[in-house]
């Protein structure tokens, strides 16, 4: 168990104690937060479910070279629109869960489709025209592009190989391993 769930469950137990022991002095009657032991044992699974829900930490993993940022309309024109491969682009937010759990695999994609696929991320919220043009109603959306045009979509978490089966059935071109390149794994 991560240690900031810990931490939250042992906060909701002593703010659920403290309550609970003040209640009582109150004259309460409730049977979960009137007295101190209900009390702890309510905070305790509040502060539990609030710091699960919040999210334990982002998986770990090796940051790709060759995960393209896109930080401006006019840079994802010049990497994206005019790119010379495909290009798999994930609108996310910092603040989205889902965008945080698909962090890895997009590092990984990168790695594993460089030189025959570009990986861009762009950052929904910043980049809010952006969002307006390509109808992003919720984060995070996948969209793929070649030749600057929009070729297939997909809105919500997506596994690694969700995403490897949608790169094959749309973009040929992302299976097949470039000149000198090793196939990828």
């Amino acid at each position: 168990m991560d240690a900031r769930v810990v931490l939250g469950i042992l906060l909701g137990a002593t703010t659920g104690f403290a309550v609970g022991y003040f209640a009582q002095k109150a004259g309460g009657t409730c049977p979960l937060t009137c007295n101190p032991y209900g009390g702890a044992v309510f905070g305790a699974l509040i502060g539990g479910l609030i710091t699960g829900a919040l999210g334990a930490g982002a998986p770990s993993y090796t940051p790709s070279p060759y995960l393209v940022l896109v930080e401006s309309p006019s840079g994802f024109e010049e990497k994206v629109l005019h790119a010379e491969r495909p290009v798999l682009v994930e609108f996310s937010s910092a603040l989205c869960p889902p965008c945080r759990r698909m962090e890895p695999i997009m590092h990984s994609l990168a790695d594993r489709f460089a030189g025959r696929l570009v990986v861009a991320k762009a950052n929904a919220a910043d980049l809010n025209e952006l969002a307006k043009r390509y109808d992003i109603q919720a984060v995070p959306t996948i969209i793929v592009f070649k030749d600057g045009k929009e070729l297939v979509r997909s809105v919500g978490y997506q596994s690694e190989d969700k995403l490897v089966a949608l790169l094959r059935a749309h973009v040929p071109a992302a299976d097949q391993p470039e000149a000198g390149e090793s196939p990828p794994e």
